[in-house]
């Protein structure tokens, strides 16, 4: 058997959606099914080009399926837009091809753009997003909530499957040149987003846990990028605090400076907020940190609360509370034996629940079964 995945992005790459697609790819090669991944990437960045690529891109991308499609007896799509979703799967339907689509957030819950972020727009883009839906023979989601709000859209339960957060095994043992942070240190990978990531009020905890532990608590983030409102608050808790020596921005830094910062720092924390978005993802990031055995604070919200249990392997925090997040951050520091005990057993979850070769078998029998 031979899959096609159809990925909308840079791959290889370092996105969360090229590293899913990775796993998905050695996960299915495995498991004996070849797997090849034809990525399609936007380079257009004037605005003109952005709009006009709202139409040509689709057709772009149903020319490249077409002359592709044939030589295999399926295709997962990661990533595309409803019309170009809707061309695909009517060039599966005439070619007699499976096609079945990867998704991980629920539609119209996430952040698009100024336009898109329009009542009228941001509506009619949802509505045609689900009438595309019907057109696929399958679906891959990430959590139970999202295949719950799938189940209108099949025949059969047997046309979607479950697969979480993947994670390799032997991330941990990857070598890599020691960074220069100051530890102890909190890392934030990604964009900073208060709507979910609760950024703002990590700021806000690590403030008051640099109180406690003096100057010698450091954080780090890989991106800048946030919104106006929310960089304007950081600056003040900066500000305000004196922590001008404690915060650090490292801009774009590589995969393997990356894995260098995530094995080094004393923590992370994922401080989801109670919203429609979080409730159906389930971040990518939590399974890299409990691969390389880091305590993980948390307020464990949709699927990650099915997952960790606190004090067991992992730390869990009420909604919205910054007096106890920065009183679990202070913890983390102060017990360090059971925060490595902790961290330690994270990983064992993650090797029970997130392993990508054990995901790949169950994806391979998913195609076979559905073929």
């Amino acid at each position: 058997m031979k899959i096609l995945i159809l990925f909308y992005g840079t791959y290889p790459g370092s996105s969360a959606g090229a590293k899913r697609m990775d796993y998905y790819q050695r996960g299915l090669q495995q498991a004996g099914i070849i797997a090849e991944v034809l990525s399609i990437t936007n380079n257009n960045a004037s605005r003109f080009s952005f709009y006009w690529s709202m139409f040509s891109l689709p057709l772009r991308i149903a020319f490249s399926f077409s002359k592709v499609s044939k030589g295999y007896d399926a295709t997962l799509v990661y990533g595309f837009g409803w019309l170009s979703c809707m061309l695909i799967c009517l060039i599966g339907r005439f070619a007699s091809k499976k096609i079945y689509l990867e998704i991980n957030e629920k539609p119209g819950t996430f952040y698009t753009s100024r336009i898109g972020e329009l009542k009228l727009f941001k509506y009619t883009s949802l509505k045609l997003t689900e009438f595309s839906l019907r057109f696929f023979d399958g679906f891959v989601a990430i959590s139970s909530a999202l295949e719950t709000y799938l189940k209108p859209y099949i025949k059969n339960p047997n046309q979607i499957i479950v697969v979480p957060i993947l994670i390799d095994l032997e991330r941990n043992r990857i070598s890599t040149e020691k960074n220069e942070a100051r530890s102890p240190y909190i890392l934030h990978a990604g964009a900073l987003s208060d709507r979910k990531d609760g950024i703002g009020e990590v700021m806000e905890a690590f403030a008051m846990a640099c109180k406690t532990m003096g100057d010698q608590l450091h954080i780090y983030f890989t991106s800048s990028v946030a919104p106006m409102a929310l960089k304007v608050h950081i600056q003040r808790v900066i500000s305000h605090n004196s922590l001008q020596d404690n915060v650090h921005f490292l801009g774009e830094i590589t995969e393997a400076e990356l894995l260098s910062y995530q094995k080094s720092c004393s923590m992370v924390i994922i401080n989801k907020h109670l919203n429609e978005q979080n409730l159906y993802n389930f971040p990518t990031k939590l399974g890299e940190y409990m691969v390389v055995e880091k305590p993980v604070i948390t307020t464990a919200i949709g699927e990650m609360g099915k997952y960790l249990k606190d004090g067991v392997n992992g730390f869990i925090v009420p909604l919205n509370n910054v007096e106890q997040l920065a009183d679990k951050i202070v913890y983390v520091l102060q017990n360090p034996l059971d925060s490595e005990r902790v961290g330690k057993q994270g990983r064992v979850t993650a090797q029970e629940h997130f392993n990508y070769v054990m995901h790949g078998i169950r994806l391979a029998n998913y195609f076979k079964l559905n073929k």
